[in-house]
């Protein structure tokens, strides 16, 4: 649908949005042969964090190298959230293309592209020119939020509307406070696409210039011009990518602090300091950051007097001590906390956990006031914003917490990263240690100080999450197929670059029987935590993973469905965990794997997992008002004639090869299938047959001869409850198609009854 929209209401439209950045501007006129490069990135879902990183030490180099110079590198903060944009500005087109010869002829280059090549999804871009009047762009512009907005021109518009933005739109805008940067243009087809940035401080700030100019006149008239000449705006809110301030930071070199108390000193910033301990203290980490009015301890010295501490501190900075935050506690720490107390700190901030630990033990003395806190707090002072952020219930010993330094792209890790020698993983939540993970990537730290083990750069962060969730993915691929706990220590073996410290940080027999505990029955399929009765939010039991189909690749495909459709997944690769009374506790069961285990490398040891208790608890399930959405494989090797299959209402012969087929839409009016587009996709072409009397087909796969076609989907209502088969999935590419996405997702709406 064609689409009149002006900038005034596209920003009103959006004022609801969260903010996370600014902006600055700069009106001097750009060269008028300058061109600039917009590139278009989409990442594949789960390589988010190995791209950011690629791009922050190898790539921004290089680009820089080759000769041009960043305007901005973004990702949105609506829309495909999975998407970059960049742009780069060159002095001409001679200069672009000798910046494409370099990076051609450059070995670095080459074994960067592939690396980079794997992590995407699709790639685009455009060349771009401004006119001499134009906003001029910044160079790694500051912006904190941005609005990426494209007008598309017909061309026999296009002279009146650069006339009027030259000489009263441009000017009109920033009266009223605006501060774009553009336009741009470029030709495609018959329009003209014309693009601005449009940046902001704050979103107090945007909605204050929103609200002002909609009482202006100007408002109305920009409106009156603007209208009949634009066919169609497109809009993007947009942040800084997250290595960008990690590369900002890159030259904030840490240095070495002489002292003769604490042999691994370094300040980090110039009021942010690390200490470090030896491997007779847990190789324990501490800090502290210098205040207006006093010093800011982090976490305790456990390898030195508190007295002599303290002492130290204030010789190197000229401050007393003040407060203290905990990031963990440990047997005997309320000792140190007195002793510091004794010394001046008057206040301790911990998470809830963190104090109960330290409270367990024997109080009679007088000690410091401890203040729990189990949400996001700030502990700084004008000088520094600081916060500290819980995280209990991961870590053993008594909770877990960090400490934020954002304007020094500092973060105090805890007992969430470990750097040296091993990460234990007893008495540890593991997939909320990788959650965590993921949400402290995106605070954008430049330099890590963990818990225990040696300081660093970002890469620590995900290190530990790519050292974890490997762990998970290989116990996981095991329980899929059945394999007992004590072949874990045959079976599991982390590649040698996701670890460091080889060979002290090898799991141990005691982190594989713990994550082995985790994955299987009765702690999964909800890790202690199911879904409260009065939780109005869908929740799904999604089995998946057996021996073809490795479980971490097809969890990655599906996470997107879920985060898209609201629903809270509970994934397990344990078929135990296949109940009727877990199913009673969800609103949706979603299986992709098949019916055979495979306990061994001995076919002759192969057996049908499904007993005829967990099929009768799947069809009364589902004719009890229960959603079922049976994905690929989830037909094959089942009890053969049992009331399973018959509730599916199809089975599994077999397959082609892996190649590429079309999918074609039979019902494109159905609710799963609507606004699906036919489209091409490597996978297994599954030819399962069907009960037509009491499914409805919805899709069909089609070989390149046309001769092959099967079914590839159907829907019907059994009982009270819904059902959907879809047979595309066993490759990644097939699994997070984007029209596989979209089908998946509707499937889940249709099956929850929210089409």
């Amino acid at each position: 649908m064609k689409s009149r929209t002006l900038l005034l209401s596209v920003l009103l439209a959006n004022a609801c949005l969260p903010t996370l950045y600014g902006a600055d501007a700069s009106d001097n006129a750009a060269a008028a042969n300058k061109v600039y490069g917009e590139w278009r990135i989409r990442i594949k879902p789960d390589k988010g964090p190995e791209y950011n990183e690629l791009i922050r030490g190898t790539g921004l180099p290089l680009f820089e190298q080759a000769g041009g110079r960043m305007v901005g590198w973004w990702t949105p903060l609506i829309g495909d959230l999975y998407e970059h944009i960049t742009i780069w500005e060159y002095d001409n087109m001679a200069a672009f293309e000798k910046a494409v010869g370099f990076l051609g002829g450059n070995d670095d280059f080459k074994k960067f592209v592939a690396k980079r090549d794997p992590l995407l999804a699709g790639e685009s871009s455009r060349f771009l020119r401004m006119p001499d009047w134009a906003a001029a762009a910044q160079l790694a512009d500051p912006a904190k939020m941005v609005i990426h907005e494209i007008h598309r021109v017909p061309l026999a518009n296009v002279s009146t509307y650069l006339n009027f933005m030259q000489f009263r739109g441009l000017k009109m805008l920033k009266e009223h406070g605006f501060r774009p940067v553009g336009p741009w243009t470029v030709e495609v087809g018959k329009w003209s696409e014309v693009t601005y940035l449009f940046r902001f401080d704050s979103l107090a700030e945007r909605e204050r210039l929103i609200a002002e100019f909609g009482k202006h006149p100007d408002a109305a008239e920009y409106s009156r011009t603007i209208n009949p000449l634009v066919d169609e705006i497109s809009t993007t809110l947009l942040r800084p990518a997250p290595f960008l301030a990690a590369a900002k930071h890159a030259d904030n070199k840490t240095s070495e602090v002489p002292s003769s108390l604490l042999p691994h000193l370094e300040q980090l910033a110039p009021d942010v300091f690390a200490s470090g301990f030896s491997d007779r203290y847990n190789s324990a980490n501490c800090g502290w950051v210098t205040l207006d009015e006093g010093n800011l301890l982090i976490d305790l010295p456990r390898g030195v007097e508190a007295a002599d501490y303290v002492a130290e501190v204030r010789r190197i900075t000229g401050k007393p001590v003040r407060r203290l935050a905990l990031t963990s506690a440990q047997p005997g720490d309320l000792q140190l906390v007195r002793a510091l107390h004794a010394q001046g700190v008057e206040e301790v901030i911990a998470s809830p956990a963190i104090r109960d630990k330290l409270l367990t033990e024997e109080t009679t003395s007088k000690s410091a006031h401890i203040i729990p806190t189990q949400e996001k707090t700030s502990i700084g002072d004008k000088s520094h914003e600081i916060f500290y952020i819980p995280f209990d219930g991961l870590a053993a010993n008594g909770g877990g917490a960090v400490v934020h330094v954002p304007h020094d792209a500092v973060l105090f890790a805890g007992p969430l990263v470990y750097n040296g020698p091993r990460t234990p993983l007893p008495g540890r939540d593991s997939a909320l240690w990788i959650s965590a993970l993921e949400a402290l990537e995106q605070l954008d730290a430049a330099k890590v100080v963990p818990g225990f083990g040696s300081w660093g750069g970002s890469s620590l962060l995900a290190r530990e999450r790519r050292f974890l969730a490997e762990l998970r993915r290989q116990v996981g691929y095991a329980v899929a197929q059945g394999r007992p706990v004590s072949s874990l220590e045959k079976d599991v073996r982390i590649p040698a670059d996701y670890l460091v410290w080889m060979p002290y940080d090898t799991p141990t027999p005691e982190d594989l029987d713990h994550v082995h505990r985790e994955l299987t029955v009765p702690i999964a399929p909800f890790n202690n935590r199911p879904p409260a009765e009065n939780d109005s939010t869908p929740h799904a039991l999604v089995l998946i993973g057996d021996q073809p189909h490795e479980p971490g690749h097809v969890e990655a495909g599906l996470r997107p469905v879920f985060a898209a459709t609201g629903v809270v997944p509970h994934f397990t690769v344990d078929v135990h965990a296949l109940t009727a009374e877990n199913l009673a506790k969800v609103d949706l069961l979603v299986v992709l794997r098949d019916g055979l285990q495979r306990p061994t490398d001995d076919h002759k040891d192969d057996y049908v997992w499904m007993t005829p208790e967990q099929q009768q608890a799947v069809v009364q399930y589902v004719e009890n008002g229960g959603a079922f959405l049976n994905l690929h494989n989830s037909m094959g090797l089942y009890p053969d004639d049992g009331p399973y299959l018959h509730l599916v209402g199809g089975r599994y012969i077999g397959h082609g090869p892996l190649e590429r087929f079309r999918v074609e839409v039979v019902d494109p009016a159905h609710a799963i299938t609507r606004g699906i587009e036919g489209f091409s996709v490597a996978d297994e072409q599954h030819t399962p047959p069907y009960d037509t009397d009491k499914v409805h087909l919805l899709l069909r796969n089609r070989s390149d001869d046309g001769k092959s076609a099967a079914a590839a989907g159907w829907a019907y209502e059994p009982g009270k409850g819904r059902l959907c088969h879809l047979a595309n999935g066993h490759t990644r590419e097939s699994l997070l198609h984007p029209q596989y996405q979209k089908l998946m997702c509707n499937a889940v709406n249709w099956c929850l009854r929210r089409e």
